[in-house]
């Protein structure tokens, strides 16, 4: 009989973890949550950086998420309150985020167990995840990276017990990649009467957002732009999609918008917006 090597729950995370391609990590650990710390610090593979506080390490892995498109992870211990206003940024601007939380154990009564992380989480994310048992994590890491990417990306929650990161086990489990299913096709009736509208349009303006820029679209966006020489807004999550020195670009968009930006949208005969919501901003 072969005897696989012992290994803890914290292996297993940050196994299942690696599996997903996830290179870069942020987090802010109290002492249940060091074994994650420990096994990330000598991870050939992986890169962790630990913050001074659970809202920095959350931020941290938005700003990593921003500029990279890929997914942010952040590892949090007991502080998940300090984490809330991060993830809810991660939210409220569609960044793919991967909050780890630990719940600590009834023992450790300094962290508050009794904390309902279900109801404290589920408003601020795409999805909550808990799990009961080792066997569990692979499958859930993966799950939480689909739902965090799929669609309109954003933040989603994994709790796990800190008692199982300390727990031993011998078993080799099942770690798959996520699969991401493709985009949708455009409807080609839509397709064709937005050409239609812009062809006839009189004064078209571009409007521009920030899902332009998370979704890579930037440079088709300015290509498009430049050939029609169709004014360009923005909203303040699209500032960057379009270069600021060109005479097509009028500002920012809104109540802090520019005056040129506003009358354009005021006065055009159609207006055509990628990527944005429509918020007072």
């Amino acid at each position: 009989m072969v005897h696989l090597p012992t290994r803890l729950g914290a292996d297993v995370l940050v196994e299942s973890l690696a599996v997903q391609g996830i290179a870069h990590m942020f987090g802010c650990c109290h002492e249940s949550m060091l074994p994650v710390r420990h096994v990330l610090n000598h991870h050939p593979g992986l890169s962790y950086i630990e913050m001074k506080h659970e809202q920095a390490a959350v931020h941290a892995a938005d700003g990593y998420a921003r500029a990279s498109g890929k997914l942010g992870v952040a590892i949090i211990g007991a502080g998940v309150t300090n984490a809330i206003t991060g993830i809810t940024t991660a939210l409220s601007d569609s960044i793919p985020l991967l909050a780890i939380i630990g719940r600590p154990s009834p023992e450790e009564h300094l962290y508050a167990p009794d904390l309902d992380m279900l109801s404290l989480c589920t408003p601020v994310t795409k999805y909550h995840l808990q799990v009961s048992k080792i066997n569990d994590i692979p499958s859930t890491i993966q799950r939480a990276y689909e739902i965090a990417l799929d669609g309109r990306p954003g933040p989603v929650t994994v709790e796990i017990p800190t008692h199982l990161l300390h727990q031993e086990t011998a078993e080799a489990y099942p770690m798959q990649k996520a699969v991401l299913p493709k985009p949708k096709n455009i409807w080609r009736k839509s397709l064709e009467a937005a050409i239609t509208a812009i062809e006839n349009a009189k004064k078209p303006v571009l409007f521009i957002g920030g899902g332009v820029i998370h979704s890579g679209a930037s440079e088709w966006v300015r290509e498009v732009a430049t050939q029609s020489q169709i004014p360009v807004v923005s909203s303040l999550m699209g500032i960057g999609a379009f270069d600021k020195t060109n005479p097509l670009y009028l500002g920012m968009v809104g109540m802090h918008g520019t005056y040129a930006a506003n009358k354009a949208v005021h006065q055009c005969d159609v207006l055509i917006c990628v990527g944005v919501r429509f918020s007072d901003r």
